[in-house]
C-alpha cells in the first residue's frame, strides 16, 4: 500500500511547482498586449471592409427593388455556399468512402427534409412577392 501525502506535503509540492509572481504577471501582460494588437488589427480590417459591406447593401436594395426579398436572397446565397462546400468535401473523398456516403444517404434520407433540397413551390398570386416600390402603390 502506498503512503498518503499529508496536506502540508501537498502544499509544499504545489508551491515548488508554482511559477513566480513575476512570471505570472509577465504572462498576463503579454496576453493583454497581444489581445490589444489583435483588436487593433480587427478594427483596421473592419474599416477596410466598409466598401464591400456598402456594395452588399446596394445589391440587396437592388434586389428588393426588383421584388426579391432581401432575407431570401441572403439565405439562398448561404445555401449555395454550403452546397459548394459539401460537393468539394465529397469530391475529396476516396472512391470507397464516396460510395459508403452515397449508400448511407440513401438509407437514412439525409437531405430529404432540409430546405435546401426542397423543390420550390410554384409561384401563384398568393406566393408572389410584390415589389416594394412606391410607384407600385399608385395606380
Amino acid at each position: 500500500m502506498g503512503d498518503k501525502l499529508n496536506p502540508s506535503d501537498l502544499d509544499a509540492i504545489k508551491q515548488a511547482n508554482r511559477p513566480s509572481a513575476e512570471t505570472e504577471l509577465a504572462s498576463v501582460n503579454a496576453m493583454e498586449d497581444l489581445n490589444k494588437r489583435i483588436l487593433e488589427k480587427r478594427m483596421e480590417n473592419m474599416a477596410s471592409m466598409k466598401p464591400f459591406y456598402a456594395e452588399r447593401k446596394e445589391i440587396v436594395a437592388d434586389a428588393r427593388a426588383n421584388g426579391i426579398h432581401g432575407d431570401a436572397l441572403k439565405e439562398l446565397v448561404a445555401d449555395r455556399a454550403l452546397l459548394r462546400k459539401i460537393k468539394e468535401k465529397i469530391a475529396n473523398l476516396d472512391e470507397t468512402a464516396g460510395e459508403e456516403l452515397r449508400i448511407m444517404r440513401e438509407n437514412i434520407g439525409l437531405f430529404d427534409n432540409l430546405p435546401i433540397s426542397r423543390k420550390p413551390e410554384p409561384i401563384t398570386e398568393k406566393t408572389q412577392v410584390a415589389p416594394k416600390s412606391p410607384l407600385s402603390v399608385v395606380k
